[in-house]
């Protein structure tokens, strides 16, 4: 998310590419072109595979679950996981198949495949 932005880690916020950092607002503006993109451009069944904000993995656990759960309570607030999940495609061309963890035991990687 831009707000985060002064506050990382300088190796990280003077050396990395500052359009791979900043994701706007919720941080998934760039995640959302590339799953519009590989909607439109990917074959059926063609993986995904994302780097994300720490949050991100749980965020799209909780917008798949709410599909499978109808958005029942049981997966927290359902109307803003349905939300997320419309927002992340998901359900609408973009399945998620699992998240991954780095070498420090961070949420950090999606992996969807395109329906």
């Amino acid at each position: 998310p831009s707000g985060e932005l002064p506050d990382l880690m300088p190796e990280v916020r003077d050396f990395e590419d500052a359009g791979a950092l900043d994701g706007g607002a919720d941080g998934l503006d760039i995640v959302r072109q590339v799953l519009q993109a590989a909607t439109k451009a990917g074959s059926r069944g063609a993986k995904v595979f994302l780097e994300v904000h720490h949050t991100h993995p749980a965020a799209f656990e909780r917008a798949a679950a709410a599909l499978g759960a109808g958005g029942d309570a049981g997966v927290g607030d359902g109307a803003a996981a349905r939300a997320l999940a419309d927002v992340l495609l998901l359900g609408r061309g973009v399945q998620l198949t699992r998240t991954i963890e780095d070498f420090f035991g961070q949420p950090r990687f999606v992996e969807l495949s395109v329906e």
